[in-house]
This record gives structure tokens, C-alpha cells and sequence, in this order.
């Protein structure tokens, strides 16, 4: 690597070093033995490009970069300032929307700057400028970059309608400019502002989308982050199996890319979730691993809080000795900290250790401590509040002044409006005259041209017809367009709350599944959930299909989560006797009773332990192929939440003896009811049940495929009748 060049950066203007003739900064209070790796890297490698550019776009490109990718404050500001100054002396010679591109985006980097120094009313101006610039050239992606800093600066503010409403402006650019990875941040970004406001229902469904877009990118190092946020919720909601699996998840996600705080993180998460199970062995485990990571890497807050964590499980466990030690030497780091949270929290942790060692002097001195540093939290708080009171009245008092000069330049320019309108007056009065000689002229001439005009009166009213004809056509592809972009968007809503095949995968050998609905949205669904030694998984047919049978999956959906998650009803004849009653009485009142909206669905469960199969079902089979050998598992014939079929109603259990190998199919009706072939007829029953046995012994995407195949060519050119699902399953 070539030696970091030391030159002069004086009022932020370029100078030359004449011996190696690089771009260089001012190095006053800068350690380069301190710098990162990839920052030296990153110097080294673009400060002699920068030196050769021949012109000032490409010498921006090279400075934009460095000022975006290096990480050490004393650093990227100072490029970010030399950015727009060079951009400005290329305005001042003229209108260029590329260098008003870059000094918009310095401009907004120089607002990140303040808002991390705690400066928040000169980042809010910095982005409101850097926003205002980038309206100027109408770029609406540049936009998007500063409407997301200003909802994140006033959520922190708590100002959460401003917040909300930054946010949603840069979400919907985002989406509309199908922005995937933007829309991921400014998703997650709202995720955290409703979890905060214990909006837990909305910030999932956020996290959920957030999930699988980053998935969709295989951008792991977000899809890591919206892994631990939903496992820190479900751990607060007390569902430790589902906590479990997300923070787990994150914890390998960061492993593959080799983030060490972010495995840290998760193994700290991790071991919090046995803590909270009082499963105190395994959680040290877990906090022990994390310490480890925290120590090598000198990362001292996350190690401070970690040996917190250790010292309170050994407290717990009666290892005093090793309580003492691990505490003292956190509270030492967090005296270096100058965290009053942490000293306050680890102090009265040692206060309760000292005195199980007898130790009653030094007990009570801790506890003071504790109680002192607690004093100082509680000031923090109120200093901090007072501060956000400060700032919001400074910003109002700029935001008055900027009114007061809007409204002078509005003054200017209604003055300058009224000499247009005088122009205009004197303009209109010469053409007054010499429309009225024009009606002379025409009055003169009228018997000659009567039937001229005659003929073009009539042709007007064909063009008015035919324009008119032309609008409401118009209004009807707007209406239309309207309508389908609303069922696209409900059918992300759809896809979010859907499983995606990772966690089938995860229990069987191989899965697929074949999912096309009707139109757009779909009144079929599939379902799983893993609940310790046992998953269980269904295929449901609502009635109809589109956004009526799209609500109804989405009911039975959040019906069988509270069945199973919250109720922990796990036997499948009994959850569908619960579900048929819970779609009864949703989708019914007095005034109602006759409609008969329900669905029909097959749910199995299975002992991962013992591959012991438990099913029940309504209209729905199952299919089972065994060595090419195909068994129908038939179902009761009762529609779930029909009002006639209601009453007393049980379900059958049935329970059949797995082995490897065998190939479970789940399945709506959408299949084997599809029109098509030479004369049109429906695909039937028999022949589906002869494919799948056809196919059973390939993998399971050839089968998908196949299927896919298979149906295309049935269907032909005709119209699909209905939605369309199948699930395979390999033991």
C-alpha cells in the first residue's frame, strides 16, 4: 500500500503536493495508526485517481465517493465541504443539474454530520436544503435521501407526525422508482418508530415487508437486522420459540457475512431469551461466546453491558465469586464509559453480592453509588428534554424568519404580476379591435359560406362526441388503473404475512410450493407454525377468489396464529372445531345469518421426534405417495363457519405412521377444476392424482416445475377458473 499522503487543506480549498502530486486534506487531530483498514484502503486507492481527473465532474465523482464511504469523522465532512465548493464555483458559471447533484448530496452528508454530533437544528436545515436542490433539477430519487433523514431527526425529536410524514414521502418515491433497497431502510426506519410507540401488530408487518425484500436482494446484512428486530419482539411478547428461531436466524445470517458486533449482538440476544426462561446454564453459555467476540474486537460498551449480563446469571446460580469479578471489572469499564446507566445497574448488582458475602460496608457503598448514578439517569432524562424544548424553539424562530423573507419576495413578485396584467390589458384591447373587424368581415361573407360553416358545426359535434368519447375512456384506464394498483399492493400485504419455504425446508428434506392465484390476490393460503418437537402446516380454499377470498385468507390466517400461538391448541381436529367457530362468528351477525362464506382446508401435524402424523380436515384430502404407491387420506365433508353445518360439529382425527422418503401433498381444488385439453373439461381428480404419483421421486422444484408445465399446456389459451395451490412435502 502506498504511504498516506499529508498535505494542506486550508479553508477547504485544493492544493497540490508537488513531490507525489495527490489530493490531500488537512491532518490537523487526525491519527492515521487509528484508521481503519478499508479508510486507508479507500485513501490510498482514490486520492491518486482524484489527482489525475481532468475535469471537475470527474474529480467530484471521486470526491462524492470518499466523502460517502470513509467513516472516520475527522474525514468525510471535510470532503464533503470540498464538494460544494468546487460545485459552487461550476454554478456560478452557469446551470449544471450534475454539479447541483453532488452538492445536494454533500450538503445532505454535512446534515448526517450535525445530527450525529447532537446538532439537531443545523442537520434539519442542512436537509431541508439538500432537499430543496434536488427538487430544483426534479430528482426525485436524490429527494428520497433527505426526506428519510428529516423523518428519522424528528422521530428523535418525538415530533411522530412530522416523522410520519417525511417517511411516507421518501417511502412512496422509493417504491415508485421500484427502489427496493431504499424502500427496505425507510421500511425498517418506521418499523422502529411504531415499535417504539408499542405499535407491535404494525412494526411486525413493517419488519415482515423489510424481510423480504432484503431476502428478495440477498442483502444479508439488513435481512440480519429485520431478523433480530422481530426477535426481540417476539421475545418481549413472550414467545420464546419464535424469538428463538429469528434471533438464531440473525445470528447466522451476520456469521456468513462475518459481522462481529452483529454476532455479538445476536449471541447476547440469544442468551437474554434463556435469561428470561431462567434456562441460566445455557444463557451463560451464550453471553460467555458474545464476551469473547466483544473483547477481541474492543468493542467496550457491547463487552461493559455483556459482563453485566454474565455477572447477574452467576448471582443467580450461586457462584458468587465469579459474580464479583466479572461485575467489578464491568462496572471499571463502564466508569471509562461514563455510562451513569450502566454504573447505576452493575452497582447495585454488586451491592446485592457483597452483601451475600457478609460484606455489609461495601454493600451499602455500592448501593449509594447505584442510587447516585440513578439521580444522574433521571437529570440526564430531564436535560435531555429540555434541550429537544430548546431546539424545537430555535428551529421555529429560523423557520419565522425564513416566512418574513418569503413573504417580502412574494410582495416583489405581486408587484411585478400587476405590470404583466396592465401589459396583458393593453394586449387584449388591440385584439378586442381586431376581433371586431374579423366579425365584420365574417358578417360580410356569411351568405357565401352558410353551408361551409353549416358543415363544419356539424363536424365540431362529432369532435366533441369523439373527445368526449376519448375523456371518459380516459377516466375508465384511470379508474381501472387506480383499482389494480390497490390489489397489487394488497397482494404484498398478502405475500408479507405468507410463510416463505425457508422454515419447511428447515423440518422436511425438500419442499415446494405451487402458488398462482386468479387474480392478483388470492383466496387460497398455506400456514405453518413450529411449536418445540411438532410442526404443524395446512392448505386452505376460501370461498371465491380475489380480494373477497384474499380478506378471507387473511381472517383464517390471524385466526390460526391466536389458535395456535396464544391458545396452544395443537391437535388438528380440535383447532379446525375452533376455527369453524371463530369464522362463524366473524362472518355472521343477526342481520346476516344466511350468507355462507367460509372454507374448506386440510391441517396435519407431525412429531419431528417420532414422525407420528396427526391430520383432520374439512372437503379437503391429503395424498400420501410411499414407493410410488399413492394413499388418499379423505376428509369430513363440512364447510368451516357454514351456518347449516355448524352446530355440535367434531372432525375426524386421523393419525398415520411416517417414514423417510414419503412424499406428503396438500392441495385446493384450483388444480383439478381447471378447464382445458382438446374439448375443454375440467383436469379431474384421477389424472392429478397419476401426475403427482408420476412425478413424486423428483426433486422437489422439478415437480413444481412439472406441475407448472403441466398446467400450462392443459389450460392452453383459456382463461385459469380459479385460484391454484399445491404443497409438497418430502419427509
Amino acid at each position: 500500500m502506498k504511504k498516506l499522503v499529508i498535505i494542506l487543506f486550508v479553508s477547504f480549498s485544493l492544493n497540490v503536493f508537488t513531490q507525489d502530486n495527490y489530493y490531500l486534506i488537512d491532518t490537523t487531530g487526525i491519527n492515521f495508526e487509528t484508521l481503519s483498514e478499508i479508510d486507508k484502503l479507500l485513501l490510498d486507492s482514490i486520492l491518486p485517481l482524484a489527482n489525475d481527473a481532468k475535469h471537475d465532474s470527474t474529480l467530484l465523482r471521486y470526491l462524492d465517493y470518499l466523502g460517502e464511504n470513509i467513516w472516520d469523522d475527522n474525514i468525510w465532512p471535510k470532503y464533503n465541504r470540498l464538494v460544494i465548493e468546487i460545485a459552487d464555483k461550476n454554478l456560478a458559471q452557469g446551470i449544471d443539474s450534475l454539479y447541483i447533484s453532488y452538492k445536494a448530496t454533500a450538503i445532505c452528508n454535512i446534515g448526517y454530520y450535525y445530527n450525529s454530533k447532537g446538532k439537531s437544528v443545523l442537520a434539519l436545515e442542512n436537509y431541508k436544503a439538500s432537499l430543496n436542490l434536488f427538487k430544483q433539477i426534479n430528482n426525485l430519487k436524490g429527494q428520497s435521501g433527505p426526506l428519510n433523514n428529516l423523518g428519522y431527526t424528528y422521530d428523535n425529536f418525538g415530533d411522530i407526525d412530522k416523522a410520519l410524514n417525511y417517511y411516507h414521502q421518501s417511502l412512496k418515491i422509493r417504491e415508485e422508482l421500484n427502489d427496493e433497497k431504499g424502500t427496505a431502510i425507510v421500511l425498517s426506519n418506521l418499523a422502529k418508530l411504531y415499535e417504539q410507540q408499542e405499535d407491535d401488530s404494525i412494526a411486525m408487518l413493517l419488519y415482515r415487508r423489510t424481510l423480504a425484500i432484503s431476502y428478495k436482494l440477498k442483502d444479508k446484512f439488513t435481512l440480519s437486522f429485520s431478523y433480530a428486530n422481530l426477535g426481540n419482539i417476539y421475545n418481549r411478547q413472550n414467545k420464546k420459540d419464535s424469538a428463538l428461531y429469528y434471533c438464531q436466524e440473525a445470528y447466522n445470517l451476520r456469521e456468513e457475512i462475518g459481522d462481529k458486533r452483529g454476532m455479538a449482538m445476536s449471541l447476547k440476544e440469544l442468551g437474554g431469551i434463556y435469561q428470561k426462561n431462567n434456562q441460566l446454564e445455557i444463557a451463560l453459555e451464550y453471553y460467555i461466546n458474545s464476551l469473547e467476540i466483544t473483547e477481541e474486537h474492543n468493542l467496550l460498551r457491547q463487552t461493559t453491558v455483556t459482563k453485566r449480563h454474565v455477572g447477574l446469571v452467576y448471582f443467580k446460580l450461586g457462584d458468587i465469586k465469579k459474580a464479583q469479578k466479572i461485575s467489578e471489572s464491568a462496572l471499571s469499564d463502564a466508569k471509562n464509559l461514563g455510562h451513569p446507566f450502566q454504573i447505576s445497574t452493575i452497582s447495585f448488582l454488586l451491592s446485592d453480592i457483597y452483601k451475600e458475602l457478609g460484606d455489609f460496608e461495601k454493600s451499602l457503598e455500592f448501593l449509594k453509588l447505584s442510587i447516585q448514578m440513578g439521580d444522574s439517569v433521571t437529570n440526564l432524562k430531564n436535560k435531555k428534554a429540555v434541550y429537544r424544548t430548546q431546539i424545537n424553539y430555535e428551529f421555529e424562530q429560523k423557520e419565522t424568519k425564513r416566512v418574513i423573507e418569503e413573504e417580502k419576495q412574494k410582495i416583489i413578485a405581486e408587484k411585478e404580476e400587476e405590470q404583466k396584467k396592465i401589459i396583458l390589458y393593453a394586449v387584449s384591447a388591440g385584439m378586442a379591435i381586431s376581433i371586431l373587424f374579423l366579425v365584420f368581415l365574417y358578417n360580410r361573407f356569411r351568405l357565401i359560406k352558410k353551408q361551409k360553416l353549416l358543415i363544419e358545426s356539424q363536424k365540431n359535434i362529432v369532435d366533441n362526441q369523439r373527445n368526449e368519447l376519448l375523456s371518459k375512456n380516459e377516466q375508465l384506464n384511470l379508474k381501472n388503473n387506480m383499482i389494480t394498483d390497490s390489489i397489487s399492493y394488497a397482494k404484498k400485504i398478502q405475500n408479507a404475512i405468507s410463510p416463505t419455504l425457508e422454515p419447511f425446508k428447515k423440518y422436511f428434506k425438500d419442499a415446494f410450493v405451487l402458488y398462482q392465484p386468479k387474480d392478483i390476490v388470492s383466496g387460497d393460503f398455506y400456514w405453518g407454525y413450529q411449536n418445540e418437537n411438532t410442526i404443524l402446516f395446512t392448505v386452505a380454499d376460501c370461498t371465491g377468489h380475489g380480494v373477497p377470498g384474499a380478506f378471507m385468507s387473511l381472517i383464517g390466517n390471524n385466526i390460526l396464529d391466536k389458535i395456535v400461538g396464544e391458545s396452544n391448541i395443537t391437535q388438528p381436529d380440535l383447532i379446525l372445531e375452533r376455527l369453524s367457530e371463530e369464522l362463524y362468528n366473524r362472518l355472521r351477525s343477526d342481520n346476516d345469518s344466511n350468507i355462507k362464506d367460509g372454507m374448506d382446508l386440510v391441517i396435519c401435524s407431525i412429531n419431528l421426534d417420532t414422525l407420528q402424523l396427526q391430520m383432520a380436515g374439512a372437503y379437503n384430502p391429503m395424498y400420501l405417495v410411499r414407493n410410488n404407491e399413492l394413499t388418499q387420506f379423505k376428509t369430513d365433508r363440512y364447510q368451516l363457519g357454514n351456518p347449516e353445518q355448524i352446530n355440535n360439529r367434531k372432525f375426524t382425527l386421523q393419525e398415520f405412521q411416517l417414514e423417510k422418503e414419503d412424499v406428503l401433498y396438500l392441495f385446493s381444488d384450483g388444480f383439478a377444476d381447471q378447464k382445458g385439453g382438446p374439448n375443454g373439461k375440467k383436469f379431474y381428480y384421477p389424472p392429478f392424482r397419476d401426475l403427482l404419483t408420476k412425478i413424486s421421486k423428483l426433486p422437489m422444484n422439478i415437480q413444481e416445475k412439472e406441475l407448472t408445465r403441466t398446467l400450462s399446456e392443459w389450460k392452453g389459451a383459456g382463461d385459469q377458473i380459479d385460484d391454484i395451490l399445491v404443497l409438497g412435502l418430502k419427509i
